[in-house]
């Protein structure tokens, strides 16, 4: 918001999965150019940790994601990154929006930039996720239709048995299985 050469920023803190509500942080530059927030540290500095806190939870993110082995930690990870993913397009949107508004800013120009890398950061990470668990998926889908099919020819093999045994087992029955041979 630019009012009277005032820029209000109006941005969140990370989320998570576990809580729904998204807490807001106010950043506000006033018309002689000196930063103030309700978050803690002052100024520019504070707008500064505020992105970087982005980037430090996607590093967090990414070593998860590398560390992940079954479905559930894939899972946990994707839970995790959807709402942060979120917030950081939102992110780049604000500060691309305070960029057009004010001008040659250098600190919104740069704090804007590093957005872009945060959103493109999590929209890379997000698609890997997802591919992995594809990946994962399809690999669990294989390895159940090889054991179908290991089943299925262990199934005909006995079927082939029983076509055979059927048969012999019948005529024995009618007839017995005592044969007279001349040495009873």
């Amino acid at each position: 918001i630019l009012e009277k050469e005032n820029l209000l920023l109006i941005l969140h803190e990370i989320p998570s999965a576990e809580d729904a509500t998204r807490k807001g942080v106010l950043f506000w530059r006033n018309a002689n150019g000196e930063w103030k927030t309700d978050a803690s540290g002052a100024g520019k500095a504070a707008l500064k940790d505020h992105v970087q806190c982005y980037l430090k939870r996607h590093d967090e993110l990414e070593r998860q994601l590398a560390e992940a082995s079954t479905s559930s930690q894939y899972f946990k990870v994707l839970e995790e990154l959807t709402p942060i993913r979120r917030a950081g397009t939102n992110l780049h949107h604000a500060l691309q929006s305070a960029r057009e508004a004010v001008g040659n800013d250098i600190l919104i120009i740069e704090m804007r930039d590093l957005a872009e890398d945060v959103r493109r950061n999590y929209d890379l990470m997000l698609e890997e996720t997802r591919n992995t668990i594809d990946f994962k998926t399809a690999q669990a889908a294989e390895a159940q239709s090889k054991q179908s099919h290991a089943a299925l020819v262990a199934s005909h093999r006995l079927n082939i048995l029983a076509a055979f045994f059927f048969p012999l087992m019948t005529v024995s029955g009618i007839f017995g299985m005592n044969l007279r041979h001349g040495y009873e």
